[in-house]
């Protein structure tokens, strides 16, 4: 049996999947044969999406089809192209994709597994009619199709099931895994000196990840020492403009404001060490990497009780109501302020994190394979 494995989301696309895509491949390529008895498969991109960055030691790498954007489109509204006819002459008995736009539907003689990450689109209203509309089409496809579908958390596995007619046992639960490089490491002096303590949040400017949230709870902090706000992700600084929460921040707050926008890996790290918390107010999550990682290199959570966070965090977290920015004040503060509070969650955080790790994640996916081919 011959598998096909989507790479497109580890081309010179920058999107939310890249970190999903080039840690899950990785992590199979490692322990493929072990898992397979030595089962042959390819890792497809786009013709025009660029090269595949990553090197493999088991998978060939191959490109297929043409232009990214028309393909994301017209699959998205009506099923075509499919990716997966371009691997019927090839032999190939399982195809898996990385995202539902992928996905144009059954096709004789293969298989299909199709992640889903989220319904934020159809769930929330913090989405464009267009978007959602295309978000809809892709899940009826999905859901009149009998490809098995992996959602990364209970959370968004029990929201498809809530809210469409898709058979149960089509649908597996396999939870994402931490990178390696998110670590933590016992700093006790530079973790704990208060001067030197900032609030980090990761994340983009999308509404429904709430960066009003932390604006006005970093305009009521009442601690002992001005902390700073640290801002990581694409497209801060043009929303932050945006927002009236940060246009009523007086400037001697506004000026404790470091907007960093998207840094490389190697600086994210070093930020989750040295912050005294993350903050993570989100409306809604499929998972939420960024708490996990946050969690995995020592960094103290404080996220909102929406989504799949509590099942990602469970007890190791400060746990808020995002539309309570008085009472999320407060836990900030005691975070902050706390350093016993600090290390126990510390503690507890690495412990939690522990248990997600990529190569579960890559085992749980070949076992779905195997099993339901």
């Amino acid at each position: 049996m011959r598998f096909a494995l989507d790479g497109t989301y580890c081309q010179n696309e920058v999107t939310g999947l890249t970190r999903y895509s080039r840690s899950l491949l990785s992590n199979m390529d490692l322990i493929w044969d072990q898992s397979t008895h030595n089962e042959q498969a390819t890792v497809f991109g786009f013709r025009g999406g660029g090269v595949i960055a990553l090197n493999f030691k088991r998978f060939k790498k191959v490109q297929v089809w043409g232009n990214v954007r028309l393909h994301l489109y017209l699959t998205g509204l009506f099923g075509e192209p499919n990716i997966a006819r371009a691997f019927r002459r090839r032999g190939v008995g399982v195809v898996h994709f990385h995202d539902i736009f992928r996905f144009g539907g059954d096709v004789k003689g293969i298989r299909s597994f199709v992640t889903l990450h989220d319904l934020a689109s159809l769930s929330t209203d913090f989405y464009s009619k267009r978007a959602s509309w295309l978000k809809r089409s892709a899940l009826q496809r999905l859901i009149r199709s009998e490809a098995i579908v992996l959602t990364i958390s209970d959370f968004t596995r029990n929201e498809l099931l809530c809210n469409t007619t898709i058979n149960p046992a089509r649908v597996r639960t396999v939870h994402l895994g931490v990178d390696d490089m998110f670590h933590y490491r016992d700093d006790s002096e530079s973790r704990n000196n208060e001067e030197e303590l900032s609030i980090l949040y990761v994340g983009s400017g999308h509404p429904r990840k709430n960066l009003t949230c932390v604006l006005e709870v970093f305009g009521r902090l009442r601690t002992s020492f001005p902390p700073k706000l640290v801002l990581v992700g694409p497209g801060i600084y043009s929303h932050l403009k945006t927002l009236p929460a940060f246009e009523r921040l007086p400037s001697s707050v506004r000026e404790r404001i470091i907007i960093k926008g998207y840094v490389p890996d190697v600086e994210l790290v070093g930020l989750y060490r040295k912050s005294g918390c993350l903050l993570f107010p989100s409306y809604h999550e499929g998972f939420g990497l960024p708490v996990l990682e946050a969690m995995n290199s020592g960094c103290p959570v404080v996220c909102s009780d929406r989504g799949a966070l509590p099942e990602v965090v469970g007890e190791a977290s400060i746990i808020i109501n995002p539309d309570d920015y008085n009472a999320t004040a407060r836990s900030v503060e005691a975070v902050l302020e706390d350093t016993s509070l600090r290390n126990e969650l510390r503690m507890a955080g690495f412990k939690r994190a522990s248990s997600f790790k990529w190569e579960h994640t890559a085992r749980k996916t070949i076992e779905a394979f195997l099993e339901d081919y």
